[in-house]
């Protein structure tokens, strides 16, 4: 079966192979720079989508759920009421857009089922922890060790694609061996 997962950032990750390939395409595009409205990612995520549709259709498409709003809080004393927001809302919208972008393009137009992962159960399959202690680099050194990265490449946003693609294909895309034989039907011998 193949996946396709997407890492999905200004910068996004993704992976378009079959289940339990061993050198599986993948890469980063590049949607908006600093500065440029939310519009420009969603317009480039929906032509690299379509794109994918036409190289290689996935039969799946993983992503990342978005992550409720409250995980992006800090505590800060100084702060108004004691929190401030890490992230601006600017980004918090247009992660939740660029999801909608994939569901409507890849699930409406294509049909393709669209799974969302939890970012803690990837890297639980992936790492064996929910939470290591560097996440971005374990997950870089767990790619390199597998043998999905050359050890030169250090984007994160690709190494956060092929843990999400590994999670996926693991536990959503199970292939049954070619030649299934029950009870010995078909077996010479």
């Amino acid at each position: 079966m193949r996946a396709l997962a997407l890492d999905l950032a200004t910068e996004t990750g993704f992976v378009n192979a079959i289940a339990g390939e061993r050198n599986p395409r993948c890469g980063s595009w590049k949607l908006k720079r600093p500065g440029d409205e939310a519009a420009r990612a969603y317009r480039k995520l929906g032509q690299f989508l379509r794109d994918e549709m036409v190289l290689e259709r996935p039969e799946i498409v993983f992503i990342e759920a978005p992550v409720n709003i409250g995980a992006f809080l800090e505590r800060d004393d100084q702060a108004p009421k004691g929190a401030r927001f890490k992230t601006s809302s600017e980004t918090i919208s247009m992660l939740h857009g660029l999801v909608a972008i994939v569901h409507s393009i890849c699930g409406g137009c294509y049909g393709i089922r669209c799974v969302q992962a939890n970012v803690q159960s990837v890297r639980k399959h992936f790492l064996g922890a929910a939470r290591p202690q560097d996440p971005k680099n374990a997950v870089l050194d767990r790619c390199h060790a597998l043998g999905y990265l050359p050890r030169e490449n250090k984007n994160h946003n690709i190494g956060d694609a092929l843990a999400l693609w590994d999670y996926g294909c693991a536990t959503h895309c199970g292939a049954a061996p070619a030649d299934l034989h029950l009870f010995g039907e078909g077996v010479q011998g």
